[in-house]
């Protein structure tokens, strides 16, 4: 049927270089972002990725070209590159909680670093930038479950012990986006998350994702107040705030 020559046919264009760039260079799907200015911004000074040639992108715009290459797998926002972090057996041991020590079958260990961060991280940050790393992050997250936005944001520990067993842990990138001062308050000082309460991060900053709460967490904030009051206290103001 024809859901079924689709499928067959995207799952081919994904392993053929078809995608013209802007480098005149024909690429993967995989290969290549979207001809985006966020995402131009975000790469700027990082010359190792590739998009797509700008009149292919202008003059397809109308005819869902777009979104014909985001479904066979053009990237609309950074992608983890991954990596192995070779863990130490000390390392395995506290991620197993010291369990399950007779192993003798292989591990899978997966780390991720999130393409062009480092070159982003190390330029001179201001406002404009920190809010453009907030949105491609969010950006990041768009469409995916409570579940698949905390994987997104983790490295994984795979083996066997009387079954598959599978660990995840904060990722490389993730623990980068907590000690490094990117953010800036209220007040136009630089900090890292850790060193701000969520309430002080100005409008600039969008909070309008369904994912927002996981972003929140995994930088690790500084609790807001009212995030430190008993739960029961919390969902009386809540149910106040929402009658007002």
């Amino acid at each position: 049927d024809s859901k079924a020559k689709k499928e067959s046919l995207i799952s081919k264009l994904k392993d053929m270089p078809f995608v013209l760039s802007t480098k005149s260079e024909f690429k993967k799907p995989n290969e290549i972002y979207a001809n985006d200015l966020k995402l131009k911004q975000y790469f700027e000074g990082y010359d190792l990725v590739f998009f797509v040639y700008d009149k292919v992108n202008d003059r397809f715009k109308e005819k869902c070209l777009l979104e014909f290459l985001k479904e066979i797998g053009v990237k609309e926002s950074p992608k983890r590159l991954e990596f192995d972090p070779h863990l130490s057996e000390e390392d395995k041991n506290r991620l197993r909680n010291n369990a399950h020590r007779s192993l003798n079958k292989p591990e899978t260990v997966k780390d991720f670093k999130l393409e062009g961060l480092e070159n982003f991280i190390c330029r001179q940050l201001n406002l404009e930038k920190s809010v453009l790393l907030w949105s491609i992050l969010l950006r990041s997250l768009n469409g995916l479950n409570s579940w698949d936005a905390k994987s997104f944001l983790s490295g994984s520990y795979e083996y066997e012990f009387y079954g598959s067993h599978r660990i995840t842990f904060d990722s490389n990138y993730l623990k980068k986006l907590r000690m490094t001062k990117w953010l800036i308050d209220k007040e136009g000082n630089l900090k890292i998350p850790s060193e701000m309460t969520f309430s002080e991060l100005p409008d600039h900053y969008s909070k309008d994702n369904l994912n927002i709460d996981i972003l929140r967490e995994t930088l690790h904030f500084k609790p807001d107040v009212f995030d430190q009051l008993p739960e029961e206290v919390r969902n009386k103001l809540e149910l106040v705030k929402d009658l007002s």
